[in-house]
């Protein structure tokens, strides 16, 4: 039996965190609003998800980014479906979903900036 690679291992882990976070019923975090640290969370959270997937996946393949991004904002979109699904106190937020998307989003704009390939001058 294969393990997986280290860093797909981080990416596969890192998911199943905020799958795990999405799963804590709702009363047990404390109420914000839009600005406020809840919604930062949301984006730090998606940013290092891209960030782990990008280091773990062969990213060279015609089309990728926009493949990779779409199943991320995606993937932003479901995991507050799911909450909404719960049977417990947890609901689903518009605006959580957005800073999840702008989180990924921003995670793998950053990881393309650093990860150029270099011109030979």
């Amino acid at each position: 039996m294969s393990f997986p690679s280290k860093p797909l291992s981080l990416a596969l882990g890192w998911t199943a965190f905020i799958v795990l976070l999405l799963s804590i019923p709702g009363r047990s975090f404390p109420s914000t609003s839009l600005w406020e640290y809840d919604k930062i969370a949301h984006a730090g959270l998606f940013f290092i998800l891209a960030i782990l997937w990008l280091r773990a996946m062969p990213t060279g393949r015609r089309g990728f980014t926009l493949s990779f991004l779409l199943v991320g904002v995606a993937f932003s979109g479901i995991s507050e479906l799911y909450q909404g699904m719960l049977p417990f106190d947890r609901t689903p937020d518009l605006y959580d979903s957005l800073a999840d998307a702008v989180g990924f989003i921003g995670g793998t704009l950053v990881w393309i900036l650093f990860n150029r390939p270099k011109s030979e001058s």
